[in-house]
């Protein structure tokens, strides 16, 4: 045991299985990095001790589900917190996410950046009411929609990355909970309507990527957002 260890760096290996006895009492832990190997299950009290980290880097592994509420965070005590409370940066791009339980994702309110791009999510995990998240890059997945209450008070979200998905429409109320959103990264979809309204609220957009997609009328888009 080393008590007051607070990096941890495992990544490029061949670890196939993190048995939880081993991040035990870890209490200090803030960075744990075990991308880039060959990890498929996660136990769901792995990181039940490691209530300070601060970055979770599980890029590049085979993991094809999270057990439900590993990311949880759930307010035990006056003295502090019983998950990853501190948790701001969450990267699990190079997997093989697909559907999920909604309960897998339950992240903390502190979360800064979440990654989880090039896997086979079919939709956005729930961010809604996360106000300090700024950026998401779901970039290579199976999203086809984004519903009106995806991203309900993200009130800092400056970057989306949805490139390579599979989203048809882009609605109307849809980025209406996102007035500091500056990127947009849609490119590479098959979205044929953005309907009037959707940027109503996005007066500090500064890049929208749209090309290679299936729409012959943008006019509206840079309307709404001059207007």
């Amino acid at each position: 045991m080393i008590p007051n260890l607070k990096y941890l760096l495992v990544a490029d290996n061949m670890v196939s299985y993190i048995s939880p006895n081993s991040l035990r009492n870890l209490t200090d832990l803030e960075f744990l990095d075990f991308s880039k190997n060959n990890i498929s299950i996660l136990d769901k009290s792995l990181l039940e001790d490691n209530i300070r980290l601060n970055v979770i880097k599980l890029g590049s592994n085979p993991i094809s589900n999270m057990p439900e509420g590993f990311f949880r965070i759930t307010v035990i005590e006056p003295q502090g917190f019983f998950g990853l409370g501190l948790l701001e940066h969450l990267i699990l791009t190079h997997n093989n996410l697909g559907e999920e339980d909604p309960a897998a994702f339950q992240f903390s309110q502190s979360l800064f950046l979440l990654n989880i791009s090039y896997n086979n999510l079919p939709h956005l995990p729930n961010v809604q009411n996360l106000k300090n998240l700024y950026v998401i890059d779901a970039r290579d997945n199976q999203i086809d929609r984004l519903d009106s209450n995806s991203f309900t008070e993200l009130d800092y979200l400056a970057s989306l990355n949805i490139f390579g998905s599979k989203v048809a429409y882009i609605s109307r109320n849809v980025f209406r909970h996102t007035p500091k959103l500056q990127l947009l990264q849609a490119s590479h979809n098959n979205i044929k309507a953005v309907e009037s309204g959707a940027f109503k609220n996005s007066k500090n957009l500064k890049w929208i990527f749209l090309t290679h997609n299936k729409r012959n009328d943008i006019s509206n888009v840079f309307t709404e957002i001059l207007a």
